[in-house]
């Protein structure tokens, strides 16, 4: 029985001691998938942004004015980046659509959304059909359409001369007018509008910009250059010149080319007046003057 109750032992130890490495690894997992969920989110969460703190309230969440009217506000960022989304707060339960839009400082509409019915006081989001680029330093208006007015507001918060200012945002005065933006007005009233800016961090957007300035400049200038360059500074190598072809009836200068073949040159003794046609006169020396009166001599 001792022989037999030794390897049991040992079993039973392995198969505890593999039990409980399970245990530490289904428990310890889940807390660090979370941990790191958590983590996701919270980066997200601050890589956008808006103008106003969401734990704030405004002094008057549901003004007594039932008219249909457009209500904003005008902002500016010190970043460039992106704008997916407008919020706005309200203060009591919904049950239609709202119509949001964000436009240039000129009233030029760059994208438009539509937030959903709720239920409950609070903010509501619409994102917006598309994102939009913001340039650093330009003014831009984030609005929606109130179809029956009772919307909120903080009078006397905004100004030119005291902007509110949030991380690269300024929101710098409120907008109040028609639904279809007629009659517009600047107030110094904040009508809780708000929007999702996500910045653009450094290098994004930067590397198709280097790639291509650095690519077609560089390529093009070196090969420009390199190419065009060398091949006109080069001097070009002259191709010799042809004989010239005697034309008939005509006279031409004697030379290598002409003369046929030379040898042991005796003196000249003939006629210095060559007057027959084809006459050759071949390996001698004409120490005087011929005149020639003949064609093909």
């Amino acid at each position: 029985m001792s022989k037999l109750s030794r390897p049991s032992c040992a079993a039973l130890a392995a198969v505890v001691a593999t039990s409980l490495l399970a245990v530490v690894w289904s428990v310890g997992t889940p807390d660090r998938a979370s941990a790191h969920t958590r983590a996701d989110q919270s980066d997200a969460q601050r890589a956008a942004y808006g103008l106003w703190s969401g734990s704030t309230r405004p002094a008057d969440p549901v003004v007594n004015d039932r008219r249909r009217v457009r209500v904003g506000v005008e902002f500016s960022s010190r970043r460039a980046g992106k704008i997916r989304a407008v919020r706005f707060y309200r203060g009591i339960p919904d049950r239609h659509a709202y119509g949001v839009q964000l436009t240039n400082a000129r009233g030029k509409v760059l994208a438009r959304g539509k937030a959903r019915p709720h239920g409950k006081p609070g903010w509501r989001v619409a994102k917006l059909a598309h994102p939009v680029r913001v340039v650093r330093g330009r003014h831009y208006v984030a609005s929606y359409v109130a179809p029956r007015g009772r919307y909120a507001t903080t009078p006397d918060a905004l100004s030119p001369r005291q902007p509110v200012r949030h991380k690269a945002l300024t929101a710098w005065r409120g907008i109040l007018g028609g639904s279809a933006g007629a009659r517009t007005r600047q107030t110094h009233t904040h009508y809780w509008v708000d929007i999702l800016f996500k910045p653009r961090h450094r290098g994004e957007g930067r590397g198709d910009k280097r790639g291509e300035n650095r690519g077609d400049t560089r390529g093009d200038t070196r090969g420009d250059n390199r190419g065009d360059n060398r091949g006109d500074n080069r001097t070009p190598t002259p191709a010799p010149a042809p004989a010239p072809t005697p034309v008939p009836g005509s006279c031409v200068k004697p030379d290598a080319t002409n003369t046929g073949a030379t040898g042991a040159l005796a003196p000249y003794s003939g006629s210095t007046v060559l007057e027959t046609p084809g006459q050759t006169l071949q390996n001698v020396r004409v120490n005087g003057t011929l005149v020639v009166r003949a064609d093909n001599v």
